[in-house]
């Protein structure tokens, strides 16, 4: 059975830190680190955050300045949040498009399954909005993207110290970067669904 990626956009009005931020903080971004039943973790990105700490920490369960321009948020979990903690499925990504919509891409065992979760989204008022649905291809890594990457391996170029660069790499291949780049995001993204399809 092929798994499908879906991205759907949802509407809630319960997030107390995209309230916060759009009311208060022009241009910042939101972003979830961490979707839970109870308390989620958000990441906030602002150039005038210092002004507004006080402001999250006064609805916040706890806040973690990372930097100068972000802070890690964690509050009580919004009705989509608690939803997604609840599906039990690899949430791929998510970002916040305004104050009341959020966009969240997660992997579905099956267009069917993914057609169910709309449904529950409908049920508990998210007012859903599929955006993407893609088929995920054969999850296998083909012989030579094995190959590909076994060589990468064998020099270096995942060790922190990178041996080798993405161009040194396509020059011993006789490729090119973009092609040689193209074959290993391919193959890390088969392994990765895999992982997270079995991990999930």
């Amino acid at each position: 059975m092929e798994t499908v990626e879906l991205t759907v956009e949802v509407q809630r009005t319960d997030c107390l830190v995209t309230n916060l931020v759009y009311s208060k903080l022009a241009g910042a971004t939101v972003g979830r680190l961490v979707i839970g039943s109870e308390t989620s973790l958000h990441k906030v990105d602002s150039d005038t955050l210092q002004e507004f700490i006080t402001e999250f920490r006064k609805i916040a369960k706890s806040v973690r300045q990372i930097s100068k321009e972000t802070a890690w948020v964690e509050t009580d979990s919004c009705t989509a949040c608690k939803f997604f903690a609840s599906i039990n499925m690899p949430i791929i990504g998510s970002r916040t498009v305004d104050k009341e919509k959020v966009v969240f891409r997660l992997m579905a065992q099956s267009k069917k399954t993914g057609d169910r979760l709309v449904r529950e989204m409908e049920d508990i008022g998210l007012k859903p909005k599929v955006v993407d649905v893609t088929e995920s291809q054969s999850m296998e890594v083909t012989d030579r993207e094995k190959e590909v990457l076994l060589y990468a391996f064998n020099h270096g170029y995942f060790e922190q110290d990178r041996g080798s660069s993405l161009t040194e790499l396509a020059d011993s291949l006789e490729v090119s970067p973009s092609s040689l780049s193209d074959v290993m995001r391919r193959a890390l993204r088969k392994i990765v669904m895999e992982y997270l399809k079995n991990n999930s």
